[in-house]
C-alpha cells in the first residue's frame, strides 16, 4: 500500500491510498460513506487485489484523516471534484487498464451524480453503487426538513448529530462492534451537506435514462438508512443497470452475510463479459 496527498482548491489536504497487485488487470476508484472511512474497506480492497485488480482510495474532506471540519462540506460540487481528483491519481498510476468507479452509501449517491455529468464520464468502464443515497426510507417530518433547509441558508457549516447505530450498519454482532469502536467514524451532519446529499438523489433519478455506462447497483431491501426503492428506480431508468437486492442484512451489505456474493458481483462485473450480458436485471433473492 502506498500513500498519497491531494490538496484541494479551498487548500485542504486530503488522503489517499494506492492499492495494487503486482499486474493489475483493472483498477477501482473507492468512494466511501458519510461519518465513514477508506480504511473501513481493507477487507475488500484484499480480496480485489487477490483478483488482480487495484484500488485507489481517498477519505472525502470532513473525513477519516482528511482535513476539514467532521462531517462538514458548503458545496456539494467540492466532493464531485474531489472524485475527480482520485480518478486522475488511479489514470496517472494506472494508465492502460480499465477504470471502474465504486461508491457506497452517500460515495454511492456521489458516484451516480459524477457520471451523470457526460464530461466526467470519458475513461471509465464502468460504476458500481453499492445501498445509494437517492432518497431516504422514510421521508423526513415537514417542519424538520424545512428547519434544516432553513438553517443551510443562514449557516451551511452548522453541525448536527447523526450518530448511526452499529444495527443498521450489518447484522453481524462483530461488525456492529467494529464500526461503533473504530475513531475514525463519526456522526456529524452539516446542514449544507444534509440538504445537498438528499437534493443529489433527485438530481440523479432525473438524469439516469442518460447516463450510458454499465452499472452495477447493489442493496438491502430493509435498509434504513438510504432507500432501496430508489435505486429500484434508477434501475428501471438506467439504459444499462444490473440491480441486485438483498435479503437478510443491513446497509453495509459488503459487511455482511452478503459479503461473499457482493464481492463475487463486484469481481465479475469488473471482468470483460459479453455485451449481452449487460442488461438491467433484478435479482430479488440475494
Amino acid at each position: 500500500m502506498r500513500v498519497f496527498n491531494h490538496t484541494t482548491a479551498d487548500g485542504l489536504r486530503l488522503s489517499g491510498q494506492l492499492h495494487s497487485p503486482k499486474a493489475p488487470k483493472a483498477v477501482l476508484s473507492l468512494v466511501h460513506g458519510f461519518g465513514e472511512h477508506q480504511g473501513r474497506y481493507a477487507p475488500m480492497i484484499d480480496f480485489l487485489n487477490g483478483q488482480d485488480i487495484a484500488v485507489v482510495t481517498m477519505d472525502l474532506r470532513g473525513h477519516g484523516t482528511s482535513e476539514g471540519r467532521r462531517g462538514v462540506c458548503h458545496n456539494y460540487n467540492l466532493m464531485l471534484d474531489e472524485v475527480g481528483a482520485q480518478l486522475e491519481k488511479a489514470r496517472r498510476t494506472f494508465p492502460q487498464i480499465p477504470h471502474y468507479l465504486y461508491g457506497h452509501s452517500m460515495g454511492g449517491g456521489i458516484v451516480l451524480r459524477y457520471v451523470s455529468e457526460p464530461a466526467r464520464v470519458e475513461g471509465l468502464a464502468g460504476v458500481i453503487a453499492s445501498a445509494p443515497l437517492l432518497d431516504l426510507p422514510k421521508p423526513l417530518p415537514k417542519a424538520q426538513a424545512m428547519f434544516v433547509k432553513f438553517l443551510r441558508k443562514i449557516a451551511p457549516n452548522a453541525v448536527l448529530p447523526n450518530p448511526i447505530p452499529g444495527s443498521q450498519i450489518s447484522t453481524l454482532p462483530e461488525e456492529q462492534a467494529r464500526y461503533e469502536a473504530d475513531v475514525l467514524n463519526h456522526g456529524k451532519l452539516g446542514a449544507g451537506l444534509a440538504v445537498d446529499m438528499i437534493e443529489n438523489g433527485n438530481i440523479v433519478l432525473s438524469r439516469a435514462r442518460l447516463i450510458s455506462l454499465p452499472i452495477l447497483i447493489m442493496h438491502a431491501k430493509d435498509d434504513k438508512l438510504t432507500a432501496s426503492a430508489a435505486s429500484k428506480d434508477f434501475a428501471s431508468l438506467a439504459p444499462d443497470c444490473a440491480l441486485h437486492i438483498f435479503e437478510n442484512c443491513e446497509h453495509e451489505m459488503h459487511n455482511d452475510t452478503a459479503r461473499d456474493k457482493v464481492y463475487a458481483l463486484m469481481r465479475d462485473f469488473m471482468t470483460p463479459r459479453p455485451a449481452d450480458k449487460l442488461t438491467t436485471t433484478a435479482d430479488l433473492t440475494g
